[in-house]
């Protein structure tokens, strides 16, 4: 197993702002859309979000003319964050996998009756 020290961690995190800040051509904070495509979200659950919590994800944004503009720098730990926890499901899941296989599927004529069945089993 080898070992994570915060400073791969930190190189990871100053990897993906230099994208961020790529994606918006070197400014330092987001728009909605741009957030949105990044998390996989549509913008206007953001923006609910955002108006019924005053976040998202923890990340306060800054109003600028009637836009949210959102700090990059939240934005990596969220992804950096969200990344590792997909890959912790991931090996999660492959482990339960094998378990899921295995359930059975209910049978085809299992006695139950559909509600457009009369009572001698013919159609309505």
């Amino acid at each position: 197993m080898r070992r994570n020290d915060g400073t791969q961690d930190a190189h990871i995190k100053q990897d993906l702002i230099e994208q961020l800040y790529k994606l918006t051509n070197g400014r330092p904070h987001a728009l909605t859309r741009q957030l949105a495509h990044l998390t996989g979200h549509a913008d206007q659950t953001i923006r609910k979000i955002h108006s019924q919590t005053g976040e998202f994800f923890g990340i306060r944004p800054l109003k600028l003319g009637g836009r949210l503009l959102w700090p990059l720098a939240e934005i990596a730990i969220l992804l950096s964050s969200s990344n590792q926890a997909a890959s912790h499901s991931q090996k999660k899941s492959r482990r339960s996998n094998s378990f899921s296989r295995q359930q059975t599927v209910p049978e085809a004529n299992s006695g139950l009756r559909s509600p457009l069945t009369d009572v001698a089993g013919e159609g309505l």
